[in-house]
């Protein structure tokens, strides 16, 4: 499951995540299995944080709408001051096809302007990072099947490093 995760970026030493202190994640529902309805945490990558000691506060939004909740971009943003790091997980946020991808790449410029502990986790492709140059710490993973994800949160709790490369050289992503 590791050799998918690929870090393209670690500006600063944001991993492994640091139990004790919250965590803000924000997840794109639509893209990541909900295990836990009704709950604070309901996706699969915020409980298995947790199961992993980390003390999670989960958002999710919809990468495919136009529109996101009422309150949501709000509720998120009154998480930053609190929380020792932000998590986003993005998909496709490099496309300017839809208004939802321009949300995402909003809502990372706003955390990144709130504070610089932000790490973006593109679950599709490397090419989200072109859209936020500003983010320091970047991963990726290819996809987000379970194991992908199970894998994802061994390397955020520190359990294991991100192994991945890129499968081919691309000198168009930021260094």
């Amino acid at each position: 499951n590791l050799c998918h995760l690929i870090q393209l970026r670690a500006s600063q030493n944001l991993l492994p995540l640091p139990t004790g202190q919250q965590i803000l994640l924000v997840v794109p529902q639509d893209r990541l299995q909900i295990v836990a309805p009704d709950q604070p945490v309901q996706t699969e990558l915020g409980v298995l944080l947790q199961q992993r000691g980390l003390t999670i506060v989960e958002y999710t939004y919809e990468s495919t709408a136009s529109e996101q909740p009422g309150g949501l971009w709000s509720n998120i943003m009154a998480q930053v001051p609190s929380s020792h790091t932000a998590v986003v997980l993005t998909w496709d946020a490099a496309l300017a096809l839809r208004a939802s991808y321009q949300w995402q790449r909003d809502l990372v410029a706003a955390l990144t302007a709130q504070t610089p502990n932000v790490i973006v986790v593109a679950l599709h492709t490397p090419y989200d990072l072109r859209a936020l140059p500003d983010v320091g710490t970047y991963l990726m993973t290819y996809g987000n099947t379970p194991s992908q994800v199970a894998g994802l949160a061994d390397v955020l709790a520190g359990w294991q490093p991100a192994l991945g490369v890129l499968p081919f050289p691309d000198e168009s992503l930021p260094p």
